[in-house]
């Protein structure tokens, strides 16, 4: 995958000693009705009508225009239940958790939530090196002074929303992620993403436990009102394969089994070269997110 095409390469079969590849699995019958069955059926917390109040002011955090998180799928059903909640539409703000990433044209805009959406609920692009986005939470066991964004801390009601798939330092994407780096202030991130913290044994691909990242990112999640996470689970082709919601530890945790059967398998041999992508668009739409694909080969 390269791009929204592909590339194709040619490799002697004498040359070619393996393909190593996640599982397919077969995509849900019905994208929506899958997130709505998660909605229904949250894990570790009651459902969004029982925990956000009708006058609370919310805000709900969606993934930016470098993940592939399906945000025009997921993000209706979750304002549907906010609307048969009783909230009111002014006090409903959409943010984009662009971390360090740079925020989006109107036209991504409209890719990364669709028309509809844009017209009806107020959508704000977080800016990590914007001071007056910003207001200071505390520090965490680990040393990061977090700054986050102020119309999130000041927000009755947090939901996040996102997708969840092995990252290379993280463990696993999705979660608490949405936090720190999703709506963190500059130095935040870099204390968070640091040579110290990164270069850490267990601040790897599909370590969650003892991995000062993982660790730092749910710390600095606990300094807001999280009420509720909505993340799914994509296949190769990019469908939806399952969705998790509910507390954002508890659910996150049940997304993560979910994946290990699929993501978790086994090289026949170390090889002497390695060709790999980023895994096309949106993943390889910037050179910032080029190391991932590295990180990949580099395991093999």
């Amino acid at each position: 995958p390269y791009g929204k095409g592909f590339l194709e390469l040619d490799v002697p079969e004498a040359n070619l000693a393996s393909v190593v590849e996640s599982r397919f699995v077969r995509a849900a019958e019905d994208a929506e009705r899958e997130i709505i069955r998660a909605l229904n059926n949250p894990i570790g917390s009651g459902r969004v009508e029982d925990l956000v109040k009708r006058e609370d002011r919310v805000a709900l955090i969606v993934s930016d225009i470098t993940r592939p998180a399906p945000n025009q799928i997921m993000v209706p059903p979750v304002i549907e239940t906010l609307r048969k909640a009783g909230l009111r539409e002014e006090n409903l703000e959409i943010i984009v958790a662009n971390g360090l990433h740079r925020s989006p044209s109107r036209g991504e805009m409209e890719e990364l939530l669709g028309k509809q959406v844009l017209e009806e609920v107020t959508v704000v692009n977080h800016n990590a090196r914007d001071d007056g986005q910003l207001v200071e939470v505390g520090k965490t066991s680990f040393g990061t002074r977090v700054t986050l964004n102020r119309r999130v801390v000041e927000a009755d009601s947090v939901i996040i929303t996102g997708l969840m798939e092995p990252h290379f330092f993280a463990g696993y994407s999705g979660g608490r992620k949405s936090i720190l780096p999703g709506i963190a202030g500059a130095e935040s991130i870099f204390q968070n993403h640091s040579f110290r913290m990164i270069g850490h044994p267990k601040a790897r691909y599909r370590i969650l436990g003892g991995n000062p990242i993982h660790e730092d990112s749910v710390e600095a999640a606990k300094s807001v009102k999280l009420k509720f996470m909505v993340n799914v689970v994509l296949n190769r082709e990019r469908q939806v394969m399952g969705a998790f919601a509910g507390d954002f530890l508890r659910a996150h945790e049940a997304g993560v089994k979910f994946l290990e059967s699929m993501v978790k398998v086994p090289s026949p041999q170390r090889a002497d070269i390695v060709v790999t992508t980023n895994g096309g668009y949106p993943l390889d739409r910037n050179l910032y997110q080029a190391v991932k694909g590295m990180a990949t080969g580099e395991l093999i």
